[in-house]
């Protein structure tokens, strides 16, 4: 796990959950929020990005389609954190890249340059982002078998999970990691507080 020890403090306020799907991600957000005092962003930007291509929701989406999907995604994503200024997500940008990634890497060779140096454009726009993160709380990926629940993305969660962490190394953020060692919403949750510092009942964490 990253050092949080050495620097100085800074308040809690853009905070992440980050992982493949069914990890727990939402779950653990909304667990996190009223102690934070943060307002969530949740799974509704991938609909809203699934709906913007004439689809219902993200299970919909044709496999040639679906990098596209995840950078609409990420500009959704992005519009949602810079409208609250404050919040915890239960994703980052860095997902959507990972995502995006890889599909790339399944349909690479019927993209063409064009279609690849757009995703690399659009992964800059990621790591901008994602450097104004305060913390990235890494979500394990699930062990069992992920309930289709008409949302979410079950494709490749294991490998989608090591891109994740390829990408937060990549763009020079694995400092602000906190990766989870717990299970349940509660434990993790707690794991996650005690990584913080109270201070009048406002969180802080060292830069």
């Amino acid at each position: 796990m990253p050092d949080h020890t050495q620097g100085s403090l800074k308040p809690v306020r853009r905070l992440v959950c980050s992982g493949s799907s069914g990890g727990g991600k939402t779950t653990l957000a909304q667990e996190l929020a009223p102690f934070l005092n943060l307002t969530t962003i949740t799974h509704s930007r991938p609909t809203a990005a699934a709906r913007q291509m004439g689809y219902q929701s993200a299970r919909d989406i044709p496999p040639d389609q679906r990098g596209i999907f995840q950078w609409l995604g990420l500009i959704e994503q992005i519009s949602a954190e810079r409208a609250l200024g404050d919040f915890i997500a239960d994703r980052g940008v860095m997902d959507f890249a990972a995502y995006a990634r890889y599909e790339l890497r399944k349909q690479e060779h019927t993209m063409g340059a064009q279609g690849i140096g757009r995703m690399a454009w659009y992964e800059e726009i990621g790591r901008f982002t994602a450097w104004s993160y305060d913390a990235i709380i890494l979500v394990p990926p699930n062990s069992n078998v992920i309930e289709d629940n008409g949302i979410r993305y079950t494709h490749g969660v294991q490998e989608v999970h090591d891109i994740l962490v390829e990408i937060i190394k990549e763009w020079g953020l694995w400092h602000r990691v906190i990766e989870l060692k717990t299970d349940t919403p509660q434990e993790r949750a707690r794991e996650v507080i005690d990584t913080f510092h109270c201070v009048s009942n406002k969180f802080y964490i060292k830069e």
